[in-house]
């Protein structure tokens, strides 16, 4: 909880003692500082009011008045804590120009130096000198102090140079400290965060785009410095020459689009300028995520695409490592280029707060990015600056690791299931560790837990205990000590994950049987390597037979595709991927309704993906062969999962083991990664469409 200040404290009691409404102007009488300055305390004994019994009301024409029972005000004021310290937590020279600024920033006229004295608590001469060093930082950034005789103090500036002081307090604030949020909520006083949110997310949306945390903040700050300002009377001047560059560009579209919205909440028009300063802004956020359009409409210029391709193909070169089919480095780096050259176009740097640290760690790529930098900024007649060069470092550095590391062998994540007990589960991860360097553990659950933590980033199971579920990732049953047998079926496994050939249980037994030979005396070597056949020949088979598997589209027939099925609910598209399995002979009718119970048990489990429900059940439920169904529905339907719904694809899945259908599994699960071809499957117009478009995905999936 946010202490408060002697003085603030002393006004709280004051008016908790009071039984009637007291006016700003008695109060500031009676404490002896002027009316702002109790209008400053009244905020932040609001703000330390928040979430307590205790309330302060405020209206016009009526005063102030503490809303309580009585016994509430009189325990609140024997717990309320208090401190001899003022609101900036003044304690240093740099503390106290940090007050002046902000004190001046929200201030819409003039204040004066008494008033910036009782603020900050400390003497009219000390508020004096500090003011020269807020000057100086005012001067940085091209705004002015002026001093006039009767008035007093206020800040002078172009209306973007004050908007971007603003920001920079309030985006390089602490944000757990007490002077932000109470600046925060003087900034967001007029308009409610939800709504500049639902405003910024309408916007990404119309974009195709999905922001970073960091810059969706900064946006908001933004749009919520134009508002404030706007209350104010500041609004900003721009040329029509300016307008006129972006007003046909998507982002002003999609800007200018949704601005109805705010204009409604705030009960006034929005300028044509504003539209312009938001939209300068929104195309200088920095991106996380893209999507295509139908149309596969490219979300990049010409510019953009050769500016990334030049960062990738000449650093390739350099380094004599071959980024070029990094497509993460390439996705990345072309949403981090594209509002890069906009920050640059339109003045609107960014700091990266550890720039020296990418210097001193990666000093000879930081060295080629620079280097190339500078060839792009002499022909594009921009400056590309360090703190720029240190975030394109950051995705080479990322790519490099990457390439790296998929030159050796892949990294695995798995789960750990355990019947119950953690120490157990900590043994077997501990030998695992020990074990296999290319194993990531992700999780340690209980076999219940299951549903709740498998997803598209596991590549398999390892369990101390047997799991019946059918269930689309691989699994191993393995002892808590991980005796060698187990580490081989573990090691073989990822062979076949990694699409190497597996050797025959002959090529294994002859192996052994030649160290065997070498450092012992076998007494009857026939009856030895029998022995070592018989052992080898199960856990063999089961691996071959993951390599002799069909592929997804071997798994799936015209006769089991259906495109824009009309079903009223999540049951009724059951029945209909599980009659489809019915028809073909896949399963037998009790299996439908295994389907559905399952369905009510497990809902997260079924929806395994975003758009994607893939319901099935226990292959002793009436499992005959080992197949899929696929129907996409002409209305999305919600299933009941959190975040993936609404299922706009059902595949129904039969399976008469845990083993038959992994290979398929596996790449299916992996084109469900893409989301480019899930929004193909689903837009399908006819089956054989749907069924080419799963195909053309095979064909790159084996490559």
């Amino acid at each position: 909880m946010k202490t408060l200040t002697e003085r603030q404290f002393e006004i709280l009691s004051f008016l908790i003692n009071k039984e009637k409404p007291v006016s700003a102007k008695n109060l500031a009488k009676k404490f002896g500082v002027s009316t702002r300055t109790v209008r400053y305390d009244l905020d932040d004994i609001e703000y330390f009011l928040k979430g307590s019994t205790v309330k302060l009301q405020k209206r016009n024409k009526v005063g102030i008045w503490i809303d309580s029972p009585k016994e509430a005000k009189k325990m609140f004021l024997l717990e309320a804590p208090r401190e001899e310290k003022t609101l900036w937590k003044v304690v240093s020279k740099e503390d106290r120009k940090k007050g002046i600024i902000e004190t001046l920033l929200k201030c819409e006229g003039y204040t004066t130096i008494s008033e910036l004295s009782n603020i900050l608590e400390v003497s009219y001469s000390t508020v004096r000198k500090d003011l020269n060093e807020a000057d100086k930082w005012f001067e940085q950034r091209e705004i002015k102090i002026i001093r006039k005789k009767k008035h007093g103090i206020c800040i002078s500036g172009n209306e973007s140079n004050v908007r971007k002081a603003i920001s920079e307090v309030l985006e390089y604030r602490n944000l757990e400290d007490a002077e932000f949020k109470i600046f925060d909520e003087w900034l967001f006083s007029d308009v409610s965060i939800n709504v500049l949110y639902n405003y910024i997310n309408k916007v990404s949306k119309e974009l195709k785009v999905i922001y970073s945390d960091e810059f969706s903040t900064k946006l908001l700050i933004h749009i919520g410095i134009c508002i404030k300002r706007l209350r104010q009377g500041k609004k900003i001047n721009v040329k029509k020459e300016d307008i006129d560059v972006l007003k046909d560009t998507k982002e002003f579209i999609a800007v200018k689009k949704y601005i109805p919205d705010i204009e409604m909440y705030l009960g006034f028009r929005v300028p044509i300028g504003e539209i312009w300063y938001i939209t300068t802004h929104v195309i200088c956020t920095k991106i996380i995520e893209t999507y295509r359009d139908k149309n596969n409409a490219s979300l990049y210029t010409k510019e953009e695409l050769e500016i990334t391709q030049r960062y990738i193909s000449k650093i390739s070169d350099a380094l004599s490592l071959n980024l070029r089919k990094d497509n993460i480095l390439i996705k990345n780096l072309l949403m981090h280029i594209k509002p890069t050259l906009n920050r640059l176009k339109y003045k609107m740097p960014i700091e990266n707060p550890i720039l020296e640290e990418i210097k001193r760690c990666y000093p000879k790529i930081f060295g080629l990015v620079k280097k190339i930098s500078n060839e792009i900024s002499e022909e594009k007649g921009i400056i590309i600056n360090d703190d720029e060069i240190g975030f394109i470092v950051m995705h080479i550095c990322a790519s490099v690791e990457r390439v790296q590391k998929n030159m050796n062998k892949k990294k695995f994540r798995i789960l750990v299931v355990c019947g119950g007990s953690i120490g157990t589960s900590k043994l077997l991860s501990s030998r695992l560790n020990s074990e296999f360097e290319e194993l990531e553990i992700s999780y340690e659950i209980p076999v219940s837990q299951i549903s709740s933590y498998i997803n598209g980033s596991i590549d398999f199971l390892i369990s101390t205990v047997p799991i019946d579920e059918v269930l689309i990732k691989p699994v191993i049953t393995v002892s808590p000590l991980l005796p060698e047998e187990d580490i081989a079926r573990i090691k073989s496994l990822m062979k076949v994950l990694r699409g190497e050939k597996i050797k025959t249980e002959n090529q294994t037994v002859d192996e052994i049987m030649f160290i065997i030979n070498q450092f012992c005396n076998v007494e009857n070597t026939h009856e030895l390597k029998n022995a070592l056949e018989k052992s080898f020949d199960e856990k063999s088979n089961y691996y071959k037979n993951i390599e002799e598997q069909k592929l997804l589209t071997e798994m799936i027939d015209l006769k089991r595709i259906e495109v824009k099925v009309k079903c009223s609910d999540k049951y009724e598209a059951i029945r209909k991927v599980g009659s489809m399995l019915l028809k073909e002979g896949y399963i037998e009718e009790p299996y439908i309704d295994a389907m559905i119970k399952l369905c009510e048990e497990l809902n997260s489990y079924i929806v395994i993906a975003p758009k994607v429900a893939m319901p099935h059940a226990k292959p002793e439920s009436g499992a005959k062969k080992t197949g899929f169904s696929i129907i996409t529905l002409k209305e999305p339907i919600v299933f009941g999962h959190k975040k993936n719904d609404p299922v706009s694809l059902v595949i129904g899945f039969s399976a008469i083991n845990n083993t038959g259908h992994i290979k398929a599994m596996r790449e299916l699960l992996s084109m469900l990664c893409e989301k480019e071809t899930i929004e193909k499957v689903i837009n399908s117009t006819s089956k054989e469409e749907l069924y080419k478009n799963i195909q053309q995905f095979e064909k790159v999936y084996l490559q």
